[in-house]
């Protein structure tokens, strides 16, 4: 009886649950279903790559990169997508500055473009479009400027001009224009100048006042001195009643006066 309940009992037992994967087997499974994943989301950067949308595909690929790196293609679309991207920044940035016509910076901003981009057709015809902006914008400037009389700044508006169009003829009348008008006023300040010497030769500087009352002088050596001939003054001080030190201050200050 006992060997029968035995059996019965057996008989009636759940069988044993299979053992657990080890961490091992859970790690590669685990990894597996990354490898999938990033299989999947590989195609979709592909897809965003050939609609030229490098900036949504960047996260992607990057991600991506952390589990498949090894792939060469993984890695080579990866370089391409940071370029591209890249590219796009320069390109953004260039427009801004030009849009507040700070074009040197604007080309600064077009230089990190790489020739291999496939964008590099896009970022030479912003750069033509900067210059032209930019040549609009000086010649205005320079129109301007002459119509304001502003001589110096049309020179060195229309000098910037001619730096990258020397056959620009409008520009190179006004810098004409401007540059004679510059040597009109030069020669007429010169000739001012000139008359000053003159009539400041002519007049002479009468002595101070200081000298005048020590020496005490009178008569026409008086009336010369105040004239400012000081060489008339000497050659009649003797018979001005003046006295010897008086006399020979006159001539000191005549020495000096000459010098």
């Amino acid at each position: 009886l006992i060997g029968i309940l035995g059996i019965a009992k057996k008989l009636t037992q759940k069988p044993a649950p299979p053992p657990g994967p080890t961490q091992e087997e859970v790690a590669a499974m685990e990894y597996q279903a990354a490898v999938e994943e990033a299989e999947a989301a590989f195609e979709k950067v592909k897809s965003l790559v050939k609609e030229n949308r490098f900036k949504e595909a960047l996260p992607i690929i990057t991600q991506i990169h952390e589990v498949i790196g090894d792939r060469d293609i993984v890695r080579q679309y990866k370089e391409s997508i940071e370029l591209e991207n890249a590219t796009e920044k320069a390109m953004v940035a260039a427009q801004a500055r030009m849009a507040v016509d700070d074009f040197d910076q604007a080309m600064a901003e077009l230089k990190k473009v790489s020739p291999d981009s496939i964008q590099i057709e896009a970022a030479n015809d912003l750069k033509k479009q900067i210059e032209k902006k930019r040549l609009a914008t000086t010649m205005d400037a320079t129109q301007k400027a002459l119509e304001a009389k502003d001589y110096e700044r049309v020179v060195a508006l229309a000098d910037q001009v001619l730096q990258s169009n020397p056959d620009n003829q409008q520009v190179s009348g006004w810098k004409r224009k401007a540059e004679a008008m510059l040597d009109k006023k030069a020669a007429s300040l010169l000739k001012k100048k000139k008359k000053k010497k003159r009539k400041k030769k002519r007049t002479g500087i009468a002595p101070p006042p200081s000298l005048r009352s020590r020496l005490l002088l009178a008569g026409s050596a008086l009336k010369a001195y105040r004239s400012g001939d000081l060489d008339q003054a000497v050659s009649v001080v003797g018979s001005s009643g003046v006295s010897a030190e008086g006399t020979a201050q006159l001539r000191k200050f005549q020495k000096l006066y000459k010098r």
